[in-house]
């Protein structure tokens, strides 16, 4: 993946009139083989402007719409298949707490202490730009934005049989 962080927005933003799909895809977990069929697509190298660089194709509507064609079944599968991992890993967590209480008496402290941790860092981090103490960083806030996800699907994500 060769696309800076940096554009991947107004990429999306480009993308998203001709490939849905696709520039859904390029934040999420299939984001680094949305991005490579682009490049691909288009010829894009590090240190070029994507948007610049479909923008001058003149056939780049007609490309975007045949490379949603192309793949966007096998994108939504893997999404779909990401996501079960997703709620299996949930059901795998709880069973891992229910099986340390029931061996130690008591919660992991371990893990309620990286959960308070990531907690204090990404809500001092919103603060922090919310204020204009520090400059945004999209990778800095997008590692954020992904521990808390995960922390809240580790404690709080509903399995689909209610667990």
């Amino acid at each position: 993946m060769t696309i800076s962080i940096n554009f991947l927005k107004p990429l999306a933003d480009l993308v998203e009139k001709y490939a849905p799909t696709i520039a859904s895809s390029l934040f999420g977990p299939v984001g680094g083989i949305a991005v490579s069929l682009i490049e691909s697509m288009f010829g894009i190298k590090p240190n070029d402007d994507p948007v610049a660089k479909i923008q001058a194709d003149p056939d780049h509507d007609v490309k975007l719409k045949q490379l949603e064609e192309t793949h966007k079944e096998a994108l939504l599968s893997l999404k779909g298949t990401l996501a079960q991992v997703n709620l299996q890993n949930s059901e795998s967590a709880r069973e891992r707490e229910v099986s340390i209480i029931s061996k130690l008496g008591h919660p992991d402290h371990i893990m309620n202490f990286l959960a308070y941790s990531i907690s204090i860092a990404f809500f001092a981090y919103a603060a922090a730009t919310m204020l204009k103490f520090i400059q945004p960083d999209t990778a800095i806030s997008t590692q954020l934005e992904s521990w808390m996800t995960g922390l809240i699907g580790y404690y709080f994500a509903k399995s689909h049989q209610g667990k």
